[in-house]
């Protein structure tokens, strides 16, 4: 599963690395690239502990701009818990979701954004003989800061994804990405 994870991540970085000079010509359009942890909440975190999360995002205005959208694809890998003497194998969600971001210019630096949107969240836990599709929602809120020598920008940012489905075993989890953008 770690070689698996390792490729994607590595074809991820490399796509976008080569849109990203094509896309550099066109003003307002850019690729985001971050990884951080994902953290478990509410009864998903009975069974699963955190565990990494990637991101890789094209997006179109709202850090510079008050409203943009972005496009994204994220990795969220959780630890299973050992619960009353039964170890739960890992799991993981792959996630594709379009987001409204509008940004909060408060100062010439550090620009703080919130974004929301809806999304496909393909998963697969522990008691999961094959993997699962639903649809689910996240909101969250981030901060854009300049990186030295003119090297583009770095984000870091929160949200809150909810996967509809599941009922009372709702899968909720809060990721937290640091990443650049280029």
């Amino acid at each position: 599963m770690k070689s698996r994870i390792i490729v994607a991540l590595a074809l991820a970085a490399g796509v976008s690395a080569a849109a990203s000079t094509t896309l550099a010509a066109q003003e307002g359009i850019k690729i985001q690239i971050g990884g951080g942890v994902a953290i478990p909440v509410g009864r998903f975190d009975t069974t699963y502990t955190s565990g990494p999360a990637g991101l890789v995002a094209i997006s179109n205005g709202g850090y510079d701009s008050p409203v943009g959208l972005r496009l994204d694809y994220s990795y969220n890998g959780f630890k299973g818990k050992t619960v009353a003497g039964k170890k739960y194998r890992d799991a993981h969600m792959n996630v594709v979701t379009g987001d409204l971001v509008v940004s909060l210019h408060t100062g010439p630096y550090v620009k703080p954004y919130i974004l929301g949107g809806a999304g496909w969240y393909p998963y697969r836990e522990a008691t999961d003989t094959k993997r699962r599709n639903d649809w689910g929602a996240n909101i969250g809120a981030g901060l854009t800061f300049p990186l030295p020598l003119n090297a583009g920008s770095g984000f870091l940012e929160a949200r809150l994804h909810r996967v509809f489905g599941g009922g009372v075993q709702a899968r909720r989890f809060v990721p937290i990405i640091l990443g650049v953008t280029l």
